[in-house]
Order: structure tokens, then sequence, then C-alpha cells
């Protein structure tokens, strides 16, 4: 009698949509940071550059995409609920502000009452949701942990910002200065100095600073806690003194020292 030993297949991870309820298997091509923004920056200067501790790249001038995560209706849903409208809103709140941003130093702030601060808190969650369900190797800091599930069921109605008091979230504006931030923008990264967990990121000019974390943000913040008023406000910091600001630098010196090695 003769016993042949063989291997078992390998098990093949099936992917499915995470969206809400959804089990679809048929996933696109789903952005994290809305399109919108990148072409606004883009504008007529030319193709972004992407710049990230393993990339220095024009190859993805539109940001990253994640082909499994969302199937076309869920990827849709995001786009009609959240990023057209969150790109409508940013773009006309930068466009009042930059003709007021000369002069002004940080610490200095800004208000519009008639901003709806409930849609501005769940389309930041938005992105910051795309990026925890995604497992790109650029997105592997970002983890909303067991509260991505309940960010999933806010996002789509299922449950409401009430819900979910962990997730708090502070606009910041960028004073003037060497680096024209209006024409930047940023993936979600933890924000490493803080004493809770959270994230931040950056469009048009603006930083937003998210708290995913049943610890409370310390007293300097308040009265700029979009959750926390109904009216919106935020206030001024400088760029290059953000821990968001030494980390570009140090991002575009490492990048162009990886480009000039390839090179010689």
């Amino acid at each position: 009698m003769r016993t042949y030993i063989g291997q078992m297949p390998a098990q093949r991870l099936e992917l499915h949509c995470h969206g809400s309820g959804c089990t679809s298997t048929s996933l696109v091509r789903a952005h994290l940071t809305p399109q919108s923004f990148a072409r606004r920056v883009q504008g007529e200067s030319g193709t972004n550059l992407l710049v990230s501790p393993s990339r220095y790249t024009t190859g993805l001038p539109r940001g990253l995409y994640d082909p499994a995560i969302l199937c076309a209706d869920c990827d849709n849903f995001l786009n009609t609920q959240y990023d057209d409208p969150g790109f409508a809103l940013l773009n006309v709140l930068d466009e009042d502000l930059s003709a007021r941003d000369a002069g002004l130093g940080a610490n200095a702030y800004f208000q519009n009452p008639g901003l709806n601060c409930g849609f501005l808190i769940r389309f930041v969650l938005s992105i910051l949701w795309r990026y925890s369900i995604s497992r790109l190797p650029d997105t592997s800091e970002v983890n909303l942990g067991p509260y991505q599930d309940r960010a999933r069921d806010v996002l789509w109605g299922a449950m409401t910002l009430t819900d979910f008091p962990e997730f708090k979230v502070v606009c910041q504006r960028y004073t003037k200065g060497l680096v024209e931030t209006r024409k930047m923008l940023s993936s979600p990264v933890p924000m490493k100095d803080a004493e809770f967990n959270a994230y931040g990121f950056s469009l048009l000019g603006f930083h937003f600073l998210s708290k995913v974390d049943r610890r409370s943000f310390p007293p300097m913040f308040k009265g700029f806690i979009v959750n926390e008023s109904d009216v919106f406000r935020g206030y001024y910091v400088d760029f290059h003194e953000t821990p968001q600001g030494r980390g570009a630098r140090d991002l575009l010196v490492a990048a162009r020292r990886r480009l000039h090695q390839k090179r010689r």
C-alpha cells in the first residue's frame, strides 16, 4: 500500500464589502480621501506629488485607493452623502477664510454659525473609517479598533453621533507662511504626542484633529470641540510649529535623499 502526502490548497481569503449590511464581493477601486480635494490641489500646477515614508512619486496623483474594501453601491453612497457635499462645504469655507487669513497669527480663531457641525463630524469620520478598514501598507497606522463598526453604523445612519461619544473633532486652520498649505492634503496619521488615541489629517489648509478615545480632550481645546457646540469654531496654528509640519519636512528630506541615491 502506498501512502501519498500532499498539501491542502491555500485558503483564499474572500474579500467582501465593508458597507453596512452589505455582503457584496464585487468590489471597486475606492479612494480613501475624496478625489475632488486632489483635483483642487492640483489645479493647473501639474501632477500632484505623493510623499510618504516609503514613496516619493507622481504615480498616484489623486491619492490612495483600495480595490478591496467597498462595492460600487457603498462607495457611491459615501461619495454622495459625504465626499461631494464635504468638498463643497470646505471649498466655500476655505475661499471665505483665505481672503482674511493674511496677518492672522497662531491662536486667532474663526467661526461660521451657519455651518452644519454634525455633517462635518461625519464627513471627517467617513475618511478615518475608510483608512481604518483598508489593509494597504500606507494605512497601517490607522485603526479604529473596537470603534470601527460603530463608526460604520453612524455613517449609514443606524446610530447617531450621540451613540459615539468617544469620537470628537477639533478643526484648525494653518496660518499663511512659506508653505502654501492650501495646496496640500494629508492622510490620517496618529497624533503621537497626544495623551489619548487621536488622528490628524489636512485638507485645503485645514487640519482636523479627531479623538477616538474615552478620555476627554484637555481643557485647552474647550470651546473648539465641534461636537460640543452649535456654532462651528476653529483656531489658527503655525504649520511649521506643528508635528504635521515637522513630519512633512522630514518626509521630504528623506524622500529626496532616497531619490538622489537611486539616480547615482
